[in-house]
């Protein structure tokens, strides 16, 4: 199964709407190529970027806006979902892609962004986030996504 096909198949198993768009209705920030519709748990996706590797892995940022916490993206606080996205790009068999590429330039509870951490750090990183997400609940104790929504 390729990259995109297990997102969006995990997309289905959380309850989000995967849609593939020219251009999506409302871009995200930090990524034009996808767009979400937080109240409709919608994903869209530029037909154009299905294959380039960092838009999968900020894929798995925007999915965790719509399910991993019960806060609309406006107001909802990202280091409360960073464990459920590492746990999600784990089981979609993306980590490598959101861990290298969406993470670069991700703020941290330490105010650094991830890239410029060494992997020591991050990996430190990485673990409290997890810490985080199993005390809100939307990660497992086993380590796996839970959706809130």
């Amino acid at each position: 199964m390729k990259p995109w096909e297990r997102v969006r198949a995990f997309c289905y198993r959380v309850g989000v709407e995967f849609r593939i768009c020219d251009r999506p209705p409302r871009p995200c920030p930090f990524s034009t190529h996808l767009g979400i519709g937080w109240r409709s748990r919608t994903l869209y996706v530029s037909a154009t970027h299905l294959r380039d590797p960092l838009t999968i892995g900020q894929a798995i940022h925007e999915i965790g806006h719509i399910v991993a916490t019960r806060e609309p993206p406006e107001s909802a606080d990202e280091l409360d979902f960073t464990g459920w996205e590492s746990a999600a790009a784990s089981i979609c068999g993306v980590r490598r892609w959101w861990y290298s590429l969406a993470m670069t330039e991700y703020g941290t509870d330490e105010l650094d962004e991830f890239g410029d951490l060494d992997t020591t750090a991050q990996r430190a990183f990485i673990r409290r986030a997890l810490t985080r997400g199993r005390a809100i609940g939307n990660v497992s104790p086993s380590g796996r996504p839970v959706s809130l929504r």
